[in-house]
């Protein structure tokens, strides 16, 4: 009796996290196909396989647990540091660990405190909050920065930003000079912004939590990007990198410096004190800042039936509810996100077949709000997106930058 009680809870956790998963994969599965056509998500089949290690390891089975680089972190039935052996699954431990899951309002962390959270060893608690990113990510993550480097905070880069906000082209025709030291005081803000973001992998608890999400990007005054470890393959990884890296650069850049620091970037580019403060309003600004220029750029090219997300609004549209995904999503700072991605894979000289396939999925997504003029439009003509061979003019910078 009391195994058929457990194998009925095991059920239950499984169907409560496939329900609280199903309104997100309806949305995912109409807009947003994965690269392997696999749906509803690509990411599912691994969340079921670490939930099962975690019910064998509570059952005191003879299954192992391995963190993200094949390293054996716990053996289930083995718990060397509980004097009372290993934990048989009863009903109370069971649903302790629901609450760790998504459907859950209960938030993970406060679960600390609970019987179950204390009595798993601490390889395994180290484990399921680890957010150590992997080789992988790692290297996935410098090179989102080195793409930044050459197409969000470059000369080109910020052509594109003039094109994007009101009054850029007044800061085009201005003397070379002056224009170049305001290049160099606005690639000072975002360069150092990407640059000092911290890098994490998403640990399995926030795997689990949001099973559909692919990376985040923390964009307060300690910036930070988390991806999602083992996403189908190394393209995606990288693609989601750069979008993640996009929004550190993009969001935040100015508004999270002193009044002093500004002072001192503004001097030490020659910018004039009204000129910092033109541009610090371009880049955060309430009234001004790039999203309201991205918005009204690009409003031309939306198809019939939507509507761009007002920055100064947000989002009204609870999760969940129809149209919720299409308001996320028609933000400019998405939009914007998303058009780096074609972006940064269209620039590259020799993609791989990973590639090609992506590069195909992400303008076909695109293509639900877009024809292609408008998405060729701003990848080529708005902020983060900068096409090779068109843009400021390299030369007549060179005898100034150097």
């Amino acid at each position: 009796m009391a195994s058929d009680k457990i194998r009925a809870l095991e059920d239950d956790l499984v169907f409560n996290y496939v329900a609280g998963s199903d309104k997100t994969s309806a949305w995912q599965q109409k807009n947003l196909t994965p690269p392997t056509g696999k749906l509803p998500s690509e990411n599912l089949q691994d969340t079921y396989r670490d939930i099962g290690k975690v019910i064998e390891f509570l059952q005191g089975g003879g299954g192992e647990i391995f963190d993200d680089e094949g390293n054996v972190i716990a053996h289930g039935g083995a718990m060397p540091d509980l004097a009372s052996g290993p934990m048989a699954a009863t009903k109370g431990s069971l649903k302790a660990i629901l609450k760790l899951l998504p459907g859950s309002k209960r938030n993970w962390k406060t679960s600390i405190e609970s019987k179950v959270w204390q009595k798993i060893p601490t390889k395994l608690k180290d484990w399921l909050a680890d957010t150590k990113p992997t080789k992988s990510i790692q290297s996935s993550l410098d090179y989102a920065r080195e793409s930044a480097r050459k197409n969000i905070h470059s000369l080109k880069g910020f052509d594109r930003f003039l094109d994007t906000v009101e009054g850029g082209d007044i800061v085009k025709n201005a003397p070379a000079k002056a224009k170049m030291n305001l290049y160099k005081a606005w690639e000072n803000l975002i360069k150092n912004r990407i640059a000092g973001a911290k890098t994490y992998k998403m640990s399995p608890l926030e795997r689990w939590d949001d099973w559909h999400l692919r990376g985040q990007a923390n964009t307060g005054r300690n910036p930070s990007i988390r991806i999602r470890p083992k996403l189908l393959n190394k393209p995606m990884q990288t693609s989601t990198a750069v979008h993640e890296a996009t929004h550190i650069g993009q969001l935040g850049t100015a508004s999270h410096r002193t009044g002093a620091e500004l002072d001192h970037i503004a001097k030490q580019y020659g910018v004039h004190k009204n000129d910092m403060q033109w541009l610090v309003n371009k880049l955060d600004g309430a009234d001004s800042r790039w999203e309201l220029g991205y918005m009204e750029k690009i409003k031309p090219y939306l198809k019939k039936g939507f509507k761009i997300t007002d920055p100064n609004v947000g989002q009204k549209i609870p999760k969940g509810k129809p149209g919720h995904w299409d308001e996320y999503a028609l933000q400019p700072l998405e939009i914007s996100a998303r058009m780096s991605q074609i972006r940064d894979l269209q620039n590259k000289a020799k993609l791989t077949f990973g590639e090609k396939m992506l590069l195909k999925d992400l303008k076909s997504a695109e293509s639900k709000f877009f024809d292609k003029k408008g998405i060729d439009y701003a990848v080529d003509k708005l902020w983060m997106a900068a096409p090779i061979g068109a843009g400021l003019n390299e030369e007549l910078f060179k005898e100034i930058k150097e």
